[in-house]
């Protein structure tokens, strides 16, 4: 089972969109709950970002040796590449970690995380869950995101506050991890849940504040 989602900043830690948990951990919602889940995501994002930072650093030293070689080449390489590279919605970075920590958590705890245009999708979820389904579900996540967001015509956004609406990503998890449960799925079958969520929040959008009312 899934313990929650976290979508935050890859550069700084105090900056994020949005956050879901499943209450697997919690016996009772009260104030002092409600403080250990801040201080569980606190301590998760500061973590993510260490990772990011450390693996950006070996990349650049990477592409600094790899940049020295290819100097004698006058650069053809990269003038070629620039030019057959498409960037949007391509994986910036990747990485899983694990936490074992009692007085944050109970059990065992994988975190999975996916960056993409310095946005980091973070996927907190328990030790005994098959870590390829979990890593094919933020994939799939992800892609479900953008692909809600261009059906509303969302690029344009003023900030990705405004991108990462709560009704449009609640309503992406209802159906690619419904009760934080993960899902055995292929293409066909993510397609057919993207469809399922396009026509969800079409309908929502149909009922009128007063109509909500009376439900």
């Amino acid at each position: 089972m899934v313990y929650g989602i976290i979508i935050h900043s890859s550069e700084r830690h105090e900056k994020y969109y949005f956050s879901y948990y499943y209450d697997a951990e919690k016996s009772k919602v009260d104030v002092e709950e409600e403080e250990n889940d801040c201080i569980r995501q606190q301590t998760i994002i500061k973590r993510v970002l260490e990772e990011i930072t450390y693996y950006e650093n070996e990349k650049m030293k990477t592409d600094n040796t790899a940049k020295k070689h290819r100097e004698k080449y006058f650069d053809l390489l990269d003038a070629f590449l620039s030019k057959n590279n498409n960037d949007e919605g391509k994986i910036n970075g990747e990485g899983f970690f694990r936490i074992i920590n009692p007085s944050l958590f109970k059990n065992r705890i994988n975190v999975l995380w996916k960056v993409v245009n310095k946005i980091c999708y973070t996927l907190v979820f328990y030790a005994h869950e098959n870590i390829h389904l979990a890593d094919y579900f933020l994939h799939t996540f992800i892609n479900a995101l953008r692909e809600q967001h261009d059906s509303v015509k969302r690029k344009k956004c003023k900030s990705n506050m405004e991108l990462f609406h709560p009704d449009t990503v609640l309503a992406v998890l209802y159906f690619f991890l419904p009760k934080g449960q993960l899902l055995l799925m292929n293409e066909n079958h993510a397609n057919f849940l993207n469809s399922q969520v396009k026509q969800f929040l079409a309908d929502k959008a149909q009922i009128s504040p007063k109509d909500s009312k009376l439900v």
